[in-house]
């Protein structure tokens, strides 16, 4: 082999290593790009989904709260009803007795 061949080679060696690492340099920063990238949009959609999370929440809370406003105005009214209706049951009650007792 002639020394302009073994250059030559030499040559070409060396230019495909300094690709090969150039590429794998690009290769590196488009991993790390594509990974930082990857981690940006996860964080994006956590918050937008704890944002979503909370602004659910709070309407479930306020829709409990109605409710349960609700349930008391209902168990207010309920009671008031049975305290009428025990207090008229007392008042014949009353006059059941008294009849009795001055009957005798």
């Amino acid at each position: 082999m002639s020394l302009d061949a073994i250059k030559s080679v030499a040559k070409a060696e060396e230019e495909a290593g300094a690709a090969k690492s150039t590429q794998a340099a690009a290769a590196k920063k488009l991993l790390a790009d594509t990974e930082a990238a990857g981690k940006a949009a996860f964080e994006k959609r956590r918050s937008e989904t704890e944002a979503l999370n909370a602004e659910k929440l709070a309407k479930a809370a306020e829709a409990a709260a109605a409710d349960c406003d609700a349930i008391l105005a209902k168990a207010d009214s309920d009671c008031a009803a049975l305290k009428a209706k025990a207090e008229n049951r007392l008042k014949d009650a009353r006059a059941l007795i008294v009849g009795r007792v001055v009957g005798r």
